[in-house]
């Protein structure tokens, strides 16, 4: 049954801007440069999507998947794997190398445990409005803002594919948008049979090598290791923008050292929408939300 997927404003949300002068360095190279001139490259999960909604925990597209088809004692297997490695995955001090095994065991294990039910395509967005899965209010205005301006935007995932581009075709039209991730691949009768390679984990640096971007990159994630996938681009300047879902689970320094900005408690794209209208140089109105405090007001009236 169709529903509206989109959640609504985060008014607990905080705007954190760690180097003003640099974070107004390179807002002034975008908006010289202008809309022709700017690419974003994102993250999915937790990212375009929200943490919690209403109290209630989302979900991954792989936590979505499984949740639809698996059975109890398919879904209570996965969820110990979950639990032994999803700390690893969100935990910085982990050795990169060292995540990338780990991440390759819980992607094997629960990828060939999935396969078993056997599941249809044709019920991808039937799945997709029966879940906790919502994206964050404001983002269906960034993606027409960068549809509208012919502003590409990748998104690099490790999630599913296939669920990334059945939400996303609820609330816009994808033409710009090129999705790197995990697909499954369905026989002639639309039945479940294998995942499509490469596969796309917890490194996602080599993803990119050699891509040639527009001068300027918006990156956009919900982890320290999302900015990796740029690490090998070659860009002129790079605004990196990270949400910090739960402060209680993640570590604010881990943040500090890789993001230019970091948007609290699982905050909405207001902050990111106000961005793209000074580098479209259209009007805006800023919000009268008490979180955008008076620094935050005066950086972007200096622009």
């Amino acid at each position: 049954m169709p529903r509206n997927l989109v959640a609504g404003p985060t008014h607990e949300e905080d705007i954190i801007i760690f180097d003003n002068d640099n974070f107004l360095n390179k807002l002034r190279k975008f908006v010289q440069y202008g809309s022709e001139h700017v690419e974003v490259i994102s993250d999915f999960d937790m990212t375009f999507t929200r943490y919690k909604t209403n109290g209630v925990k989302g979900v991954s597209t792989y936590q979505l998947i499984q949740a639809s088809v698996l059975s109890p004692e398919r879904a209570s297997y996965v969820k110990s794997l979950y639990e032994r490695y999803h700390p690893i995955e969100i935990d910085p001090n982990v050795p990169l190398d060292l995540k990338e095994k780990h991440m390759q065991d819980w992607w094997e294990k629960s990828n060939d445990t999935l396969l078993q039910e056997g599941f249809l395509e044709a019920n991808m967005v039937d799945y997709v409005f029966r879940s906790t899965h919502y994206f964050r209010y404001g983002l269906p205005e960034f993606l027409n803002k960068c549809r509208e301006k012919l502003t590409p935007i990748t998104i690099l995932s490790g999630g599913l594919g296939n669920l990334i581009d059945a939400s996303l075709q609820q609330i816009t039209p994808c033409h710009n948008i090129n999705v790197i991730s995990n697909y499954i691949q369905f026989d002639v009768t639309g039945k479940s049979v294998c995942f499509r390679h490469p596969e796309v984990r917890a490194n996602k640096s080599s993803f990119l090598v050699g891509r040639k971007v527009r001068r300027n990159v918006i990156v956009i994630g919900d982890l320290p290791s999302d900015v990796k996938m740029v690490e090998h681009v070659n860009y002129e300047c790079c605004l990196k923008i990270g949400f910090l879902n739960d402060p209680k689970v993640y570590n604010m320094d881990n943040y500090r050292e890789v993001f230019d900005v970091v948007i609290l408690n699982d905050g909405d794209f207001t902050f990111i929408n106000m961005l793209l209208s000074l580098i479209h140089k259209e009007k805006y109105e800023l919000p009268t939300r008490s979180h955008l405090n008076p620094l935050f007001r005066e950086l972007l009236l200096s622009i």
